[in-house]
């Protein structure tokens, strides 16, 4: 009996900028040096940019720089609160889905660009302590619908989303500012995720759910994905990353940021890793109250 031996295990490393801060923003000088010094093409399968600004993708420092890489995959994030004091120095949405188109041009691949609308929030104004008396409940699941059909009319195919995790440090930031994290469960919480499912069907992108016990395991670092797509077949290392989310299929990847050295100055309100603070900013864009529909009930 003849065994034929599967594909050699990868000698090429697959990097994330970055699971911990918005590198390619905030520190994109710092990125061009340690890909040049540690990381050039010769040793790199892919690379993973998790951003909410694709502008700085596309422009100097780094443009030229990840150019010459053999295959760069954007994940970027649109939750629709760009510009408001949950996302005080972020783009404004349109700003952000109209670099899309681009990005696909610069990547080579509709399938190397991702839609990330996460996290979907639910929040309300505290009160003010005496009666408990609290605001209506506010979420940026009602931006879901438009965000995704315009990301599919630019020609992203795939679209990420989760609900936010309430760490203790996320829900202090947010009474710091006087609101209440909301975080839903049973019905309310199915009612959202049926609801994100049905819009992207209807937009007509392939919806992938991070973390979310109740929905098939995703990975944005997905290692049959980035084997598919590489220009020149190389496989990417498959086994699992350690020291993710117990529902996380991210395979190994090396990340190029740490948080004590790259601190995040994004301001996100839910950020769960370690931003410079959040300052108070003009609210530009008001989330719409909770209504049936926000919850996820059909209309």
């Amino acid at each position: 009996m003849v065994v034929t031996p599967g594909p050699e295990p990868s000698r090429h490393v697959v990097l994330t900028v970055s699971r911990r801060t918005d590198m390619v923003r905030w520190y994109p000088e710092d990125l061009v040096g340690i890909l040049g010094r540690r990381y050039p093409p010769a040793r790199v399968h892919s690379i993973v940019v998790m951003t909410k600004f694709p502008e700085a993708v596309l422009t100097r420092p780094l443009a030229p720089v990840l150019a010459g890489y053999d295959q760069v995959v954007v994940q970027v994030t649109v939750t629709g609160l760009g510009g408001t004091d949950l996302e005080p120095r972020v783009p404004e949405p349109e700003v952000a889905l109209s670099r899309l188109e681009p990005l696909i041009d610069f990547t080579g691949r509709p399938e190397r660009v991702v839609l990330r609308f996460d996290p979907v929030l639910h929040w309300r104004p505290a009160g003010d302590g005496r009666r408990g008396a609290r605001g209506s409940l506010l979420s940026n699941l009602p931006l879901f619908a438009e965000t995704v059909r315009k990301a599919r009319a630019a020609g992203v195919t795939v679209v990420k989303t989760s609900l936010v995790t309430p760490y203790a440090k996320v829900v202090r930031r947010f009474k710091g500012l006087g609101l209440e994290l909301v975080s839903l469960s049973g019905r309310e919480r199915e009612d959202v995720l049926s609801t994100l499912e049905a819009e992207a069907a209807k937009a007509g992108v392939y919806l992938e759910f991070c973390c979310e016990p109740t929905r098939s395991r995703s990975a944005c670092v997905d290692a049959d994905l980035l084997t598919r797509l590489h220009p020149r077949g190389l496989p990417a290392r498959p086994d699992k990353a350690a020291g993710q989310r117990p529902h996380c299929g991210c395979a190994h990847a090396v990340d190029l940021a740490w948080y004590s050295s790259h601190p995040c100055p994004s301001g996100c309100l839910y950020c769960y890793a370690n931003p410079t603070g959040t300052t108070r900013s003009p609210v530009r864009r008001n989330s719409p109250p909770a209504s049936d529909r926000v919850r996820g009930r059909p209309r």
